[in-house]
Protein backbone atom coordinates (compact mmCIF):
# COMPACT_ATOMS: atom_id res chain seq x y z
CA UNK A 1 0.00 0.00 0.00
CA UNK A 2 1.34 3.36 -0.94
CA UNK A 3 1.19 6.13 1.69
CA UNK A 4 1.00 9.85 0.87
CA UNK A 5 1.97 12.43 3.45
CA UNK A 6 0.02 15.69 3.35
CA UNK A 7 1.27 18.74 5.23
CA UNK A 8 -1.26 21.32 6.10
CA UNK A 9 0.06 24.80 6.86
CA UNK A 10 -1.96 26.98 9.14
CA UNK A 11 -1.35 30.69 9.05
CA UNK A 12 -2.19 32.51 12.23
CA UNK A 13 -2.64 36.29 12.14
CA UNK A 14 -2.28 38.39 15.26
CA UNK A 15 -3.92 41.79 15.43
CA UNK A 16 -1.72 44.42 16.99
CA UNK A 17 -2.49 48.00 18.05
CA UNK A 18 -1.18 49.19 14.69
CA UNK A 19 -4.10 47.51 12.97
CA UNK A 20 -6.69 49.18 15.17
CA UNK A 21 -9.32 51.19 13.35
CA UNK A 22 -8.59 54.92 12.93
CA UNK A 23 -10.05 57.39 15.42
CA UNK A 24 -12.73 58.56 13.01
CA UNK A 25 -12.21 62.23 13.75
CA UNK A 26 -14.64 64.79 12.35
CA UNK A 27 -14.46 68.57 12.63
CA UNK A 28 -17.32 71.07 12.71
CA UNK A 29 -16.13 74.62 11.95
CA UNK A 30 -18.36 77.56 11.05
CA UNK A 31 -17.71 80.01 8.24
CA UNK A 32 -16.33 83.39 9.31
CA UNK A 33 -18.49 86.44 8.59
CA UNK A 34 -16.88 89.54 10.10
CA UNK A 35 -16.95 93.30 9.73
CA UNK A 36 -13.75 95.30 10.01
CA UNK A 37 -13.55 98.92 11.11
CA UNK A 38 -11.14 101.07 13.06
CA UNK A 39 -12.37 99.58 16.34
CA UNK A 40 -11.51 96.01 15.30
CA UNK A 41 -10.43 93.45 17.91
CA UNK A 42 -9.35 89.86 17.25
CA UNK A 43 -11.87 87.03 17.60
CA UNK A 44 -11.76 83.72 19.46
CA UNK A 45 -13.28 81.06 17.20
CA UNK A 46 -14.52 77.67 18.40
CA UNK A 47 -14.18 74.33 16.59
CA UNK A 48 -16.02 71.17 17.59
CA UNK A 49 -14.18 67.87 17.18
CA UNK A 50 -15.73 64.41 17.50
CA UNK A 51 -14.52 60.80 17.16
CA UNK A 52 -16.04 57.39 16.56
CA UNK A 53 -13.30 55.38 18.30
CA UNK A 54 -14.19 54.80 22.00
CA UNK A 55 -10.52 54.86 22.97
CA UNK A 56 -8.15 57.75 23.62
CA UNK A 57 -7.18 59.61 20.47
CA UNK A 58 -4.50 62.26 19.87
CA UNK A 59 -4.39 64.36 16.73
CA UNK A 60 -3.46 67.76 15.33
CA UNK A 61 -5.46 70.39 13.47
CA UNK A 62 -3.55 72.09 10.66
CA UNK A 63 -4.70 75.18 8.72
CA UNK A 64 -3.99 75.66 5.02
CA UNK A 65 -2.72 78.91 3.51
CA UNK A 66 -5.90 79.89 1.69
CA UNK A 67 -5.91 81.68 -1.62
CA UNK A 68 -2.78 83.71 -0.86
CA UNK A 69 -0.58 80.65 -1.34
CA UNK A 70 1.48 81.64 1.71
CA UNK A 71 1.00 82.11 5.42
CA UNK A 72 0.65 85.84 4.83
CA UNK A 73 -3.05 85.17 4.41
CA UNK A 74 -5.35 87.57 2.62
CA UNK A 75 -8.92 87.82 1.36
CA UNK A 76 -9.59 89.21 -2.10
CA UNK A 77 -11.97 92.03 -2.97
CA UNK A 78 -12.91 94.03 -6.04
CA UNK A 79 -10.54 96.88 -5.18
CA UNK A 80 -7.69 94.92 -3.60
CA UNK A 81 -6.97 92.57 -0.72
CA UNK A 82 -7.22 92.64 3.04
CA UNK A 83 -4.80 90.67 5.19
CA UNK A 84 -5.98 88.32 7.91
CA UNK A 85 -4.34 85.68 10.06
CA UNK A 86 -5.25 82.62 12.14
CA UNK A 87 -3.34 81.91 15.33
CA UNK A 88 -3.03 79.13 17.86
CA UNK A 89 -2.76 81.57 20.78
CA UNK A 90 -4.65 84.64 21.97
CA UNK A 91 -1.35 86.53 22.03
CA UNK A 92 -1.23 86.20 18.24
CA UNK A 93 2.33 84.94 18.06
CA UNK A 94 1.84 81.36 16.77
CA UNK A 95 0.61 81.19 13.17
CA UNK A 96 -1.29 78.00 12.35
CA UNK A 97 0.06 75.91 9.45
CA UNK A 98 -0.50 72.56 7.79
CA UNK A 99 1.64 69.70 6.50
CA UNK A 100 4.29 69.72 5.11
CA UNK A 101 5.07 73.09 6.74
CA UNK A 102 4.59 71.94 10.35
CA UNK A 103 7.87 72.01 12.28
CA UNK A 104 6.62 71.89 15.88
CA UNK A 105 3.52 71.75 18.05
CA UNK A 106 3.43 75.56 17.84
CA UNK A 107 2.20 75.29 14.26
CA UNK A 108 -0.91 73.18 14.98
CA UNK A 109 -3.66 72.71 17.53
CA UNK A 110 -2.86 69.46 19.31
CA UNK A 111 -5.86 67.63 20.77
CA UNK A 112 -6.22 64.58 22.99
CA UNK A 113 -9.72 63.18 23.37
CA UNK A 114 -10.15 60.79 26.30
CA UNK A 115 -11.60 57.32 26.07
CA UNK A 116 -15.34 57.44 25.69
CA UNK A 117 -15.25 61.23 25.38
CA UNK A 118 -17.94 63.03 23.44
CA UNK A 119 -17.57 66.12 21.23
CA UNK A 120 -14.86 68.52 22.38
CA UNK A 121 -14.42 72.24 21.72
CA UNK A 122 -11.09 73.72 20.66
CA UNK A 123 -10.25 77.38 19.98
CA UNK A 124 -8.25 79.34 17.44
CA UNK A 125 -7.87 83.09 17.00
CA UNK A 126 -8.74 85.16 13.95
CA UNK A 127 -7.27 88.61 13.39
CA UNK A 128 -7.08 91.33 10.76
CA UNK A 129 -3.75 93.08 11.44
CA UNK A 130 -4.53 96.75 12.04
CA UNK A 131 -1.33 98.12 10.52
CA UNK A 132 -1.83 96.23 7.27
CA UNK A 133 -5.44 97.42 6.99
CA UNK A 134 -4.45 101.07 7.44
CA UNK A 135 -1.08 101.39 5.70
CA UNK A 136 -0.32 103.26 3.53
CA UNK A 137 -4.03 104.10 3.32
CA UNK A 138 -7.21 102.67 4.78
CA UNK A 139 -8.38 99.47 3.11
CA UNK A 140 -11.14 100.28 0.57
CA UNK A 141 -14.75 99.67 1.50
CA UNK A 142 -16.17 96.45 0.10
CA UNK A 143 -16.48 92.71 0.58
CA UNK A 144 -13.45 90.42 0.73
CA UNK A 145 -13.51 86.63 0.52
CA UNK A 146 -11.20 83.67 0.98
CA UNK A 147 -11.33 80.10 2.26
CA UNK A 148 -8.98 77.76 4.07
CA UNK A 149 -9.09 74.11 5.07
CA UNK A 150 -8.66 72.64 8.54
CA UNK A 151 -6.85 69.29 8.22
CA UNK A 152 -6.88 66.52 10.82
CA UNK A 153 -3.67 64.49 11.32
CA UNK A 154 -3.81 61.58 13.75
CA UNK A 155 -0.75 61.01 15.92
CA UNK A 156 1.31 62.43 18.74
CA UNK A 157 4.21 63.93 16.80
CA UNK A 158 3.26 66.92 14.63
CA UNK A 159 6.64 66.84 12.87
CA UNK A 160 5.58 63.51 11.31
CA UNK A 161 2.23 64.76 10.02
CA UNK A 162 1.91 64.28 6.28
CA UNK A 163 -0.76 64.55 3.61
CA UNK A 164 -3.26 63.22 2.89
CA UNK A 165 -4.97 64.21 6.14
CA UNK A 166 -7.23 61.83 8.02
CA UNK A 167 -10.13 64.29 7.76
CA UNK A 168 -10.70 67.91 6.74
CA UNK A 169 -13.28 70.69 6.62
CA UNK A 170 -13.40 73.97 4.73
CA UNK A 171 -13.96 77.42 6.24
CA UNK A 172 -15.16 80.35 4.12
CA UNK A 173 -13.93 83.80 5.14
CA UNK A 174 -16.17 86.78 4.40
CA UNK A 175 -14.93 90.20 5.51
CA UNK A 176 -17.05 93.32 5.08
CA UNK A 177 -15.47 96.76 5.27
CA UNK A 178 -18.10 99.52 5.46
CA UNK A 179 -17.61 102.98 4.06
CA UNK A 180 -16.03 105.18 6.72
CA UNK A 181 -15.54 108.93 6.83
CA UNK A 182 -14.49 111.24 9.67
CA UNK A 183 -13.37 114.83 9.84
CA UNK A 184 -11.55 116.78 12.51
CA UNK A 185 -11.15 120.53 13.01
CA UNK A 186 -7.75 121.12 14.59
CA UNK A 187 -5.22 123.88 15.07
CA UNK A 188 -2.92 124.53 12.15
CA UNK A 189 -0.51 121.61 11.88
CA UNK A 190 -2.48 119.55 14.42
CA UNK A 191 -2.96 115.79 14.21
CA UNK A 192 -6.22 113.99 13.52
CA UNK A 193 -8.46 113.81 16.57
CA UNK A 194 -11.71 111.82 16.11
CA UNK A 195 -13.55 113.87 18.73
CA UNK A 196 -12.52 117.28 17.34
CA UNK A 197 -15.69 117.86 15.32
CA UNK A 198 -16.42 121.40 16.47
CA UNK A 199 -14.33 124.55 16.62
CA UNK A 200 -15.03 128.05 17.93
CA UNK A 201 -13.22 131.06 16.48
CA UNK A 202 -13.01 134.20 18.59
CA UNK A 203 -11.89 137.16 16.49
CA UNK A 204 -11.89 139.57 19.43
CA UNK A 205 -12.32 143.12 18.20
CA UNK A 206 -13.38 142.94 14.56
CA UNK A 207 -11.80 144.88 11.75
CA UNK A 208 -11.74 144.52 8.00
CA UNK A 209 -9.27 141.88 6.81
CA UNK A 210 -8.81 140.15 10.17
CA UNK A 211 -7.87 136.48 9.67
CA UNK A 212 -8.16 133.23 11.64
CA UNK A 213 -6.65 129.92 10.57
CA UNK A 214 -7.06 126.23 11.40
CA UNK A 215 -6.93 122.86 9.64
CA UNK A 216 -9.58 120.43 8.51
CA UNK A 217 -8.35 116.84 8.52
CA UNK A 218 -10.39 114.26 6.61
CA UNK A 219 -10.10 110.48 6.94
CA UNK A 220 -11.97 108.05 4.70
CA UNK A 221 -11.75 104.73 2.86
CA UNK A 222 -13.96 105.82 -0.06
CA UNK A 223 -14.49 108.72 -2.44
CA UNK A 224 -15.83 111.80 -0.68
CA UNK A 225 -17.38 115.24 -0.90
CA UNK A 226 -17.25 118.03 1.68
CA UNK A 227 -19.69 120.94 1.76
CA UNK A 228 -19.81 124.12 3.88
CA UNK A 229 -23.13 125.69 4.83
CA UNK A 230 -23.42 129.05 6.64
CA UNK A 231 -26.50 129.81 8.75
CA UNK A 232 -26.33 133.46 7.60
CA UNK A 233 -24.99 132.94 4.07
CA UNK A 234 -21.44 134.02 4.84
CA UNK A 235 -22.23 136.74 7.33
CA UNK A 236 -21.85 137.12 11.08
CA UNK A 237 -25.06 138.51 12.54
CA UNK A 238 -25.44 140.74 15.57
CA UNK A 239 -26.77 138.62 18.44
CA UNK A 240 -29.43 141.23 19.32
CA UNK A 241 -30.08 142.85 15.97
CA UNK A 242 -29.98 142.44 12.21
CA UNK A 243 -26.61 144.01 11.38
CA UNK A 244 -24.41 141.72 9.29
CA UNK A 245 -20.64 141.55 8.88
CA UNK A 246 -19.44 139.51 5.88
CA UNK A 247 -16.59 137.02 5.88
CA UNK A 248 -15.08 134.46 3.53
CA UNK A 249 -13.68 130.97 4.07
CA UNK A 250 -10.85 129.70 1.92
CA UNK A 251 -10.20 125.94 1.87
CA UNK A 252 -6.87 124.74 0.53
CA UNK A 253 -6.44 128.02 -1.30
CA UNK A 254 -9.90 128.16 -2.91
CA UNK A 255 -12.85 130.21 -1.69
CA UNK A 256 -15.60 127.98 -0.32
CA UNK A 257 -19.21 128.06 -1.39
CA UNK A 258 -20.97 128.67 1.93
CA UNK A 259 -24.45 127.81 0.66
CA UNK A 260 -23.83 124.05 0.78
CA UNK A 261 -24.87 123.77 -2.86
CA UNK A 262 -21.47 122.81 -4.25
CA UNK A 263 -18.77 120.58 -2.76
CA UNK A 264 -15.76 122.45 -1.46
CA UNK A 265 -13.62 119.30 -1.47
CA UNK A 266 -14.05 116.08 -3.44
CA UNK A 267 -11.86 113.16 -4.39
CA UNK A 268 -11.78 109.42 -4.97
CA UNK A 269 -9.72 106.80 -3.19
CA UNK A 270 -8.61 106.35 0.38
CA UNK A 271 -6.70 108.50 2.84
CA UNK A 272 -3.98 107.64 5.35
CA UNK A 273 -5.01 106.80 8.91
CA UNK A 274 -3.87 110.30 9.92
CA UNK A 275 -6.20 111.79 7.34
CA UNK A 276 -5.55 114.45 4.72
CA UNK A 277 -4.95 118.00 5.96
CA UNK A 278 -6.63 121.02 4.38
CA UNK A 279 -5.74 124.55 5.58
CA UNK A 280 -8.74 126.75 6.41
CA UNK A 281 -8.56 130.56 6.32
CA UNK A 282 -11.39 132.73 7.61
CA UNK A 283 -11.20 136.43 6.71
CA UNK A 284 -13.45 139.26 7.86
CA UNK A 285 -14.89 141.29 4.98
CA UNK A 286 -15.52 145.00 4.80
CA UNK A 287 -17.27 146.23 7.93
CA UNK A 288 -20.30 148.48 7.44
CA UNK A 289 -20.01 152.15 8.45
CA UNK A 290 -20.67 152.55 12.15
CA UNK A 291 -21.65 148.91 12.86
CA UNK A 292 -23.74 148.22 15.92
CA UNK A 293 -21.53 147.46 18.91
CA UNK A 294 -21.80 143.98 20.42
CA UNK A 295 -21.27 140.36 19.53
CA UNK A 296 -21.63 138.91 16.04
CA UNK A 297 -21.98 135.20 15.35
CA UNK A 298 -22.49 132.67 12.61
CA UNK A 299 -22.56 128.89 12.49
CA UNK A 300 -20.98 126.94 9.65
CA UNK A 301 -21.90 123.30 9.21
CA UNK A 302 -19.25 121.17 7.48
CA UNK A 303 -20.63 117.95 6.02
CA UNK A 304 -18.50 115.09 4.71
CA UNK A 305 -20.07 112.19 2.83
CA UNK A 306 -18.76 109.18 0.91
CA UNK A 307 -19.57 109.01 -2.79
CA UNK A 308 -18.61 105.45 -3.83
Amino acid sequence: MRMTNVMISVLVFFLSDFARAACGISVLASDLNVEWDLNWTSLAISIQVSKTDPGTCTFGLGFTQGGAGSYVRQAAGTNGNIHYQVYKDSGKSLVLKTAPDITSANDVIMVTMPAGGGPQVEMYYFDIPFAQATTPTLVPAGTYTDSFVINVYEGNDPTNFADPPDASTSVNVNITVPEMIDLALVDTGGVFQPTATTKSIDFGTLHTGKVARFDLRLRTNAGYQVTFSSANNGNMKHVAGSTLIPYTITVNGAQADLTGAAPVLSSSGQTPLAGLGYPIRVEIGTLPSFPLAGQYKDTVTITAITTD
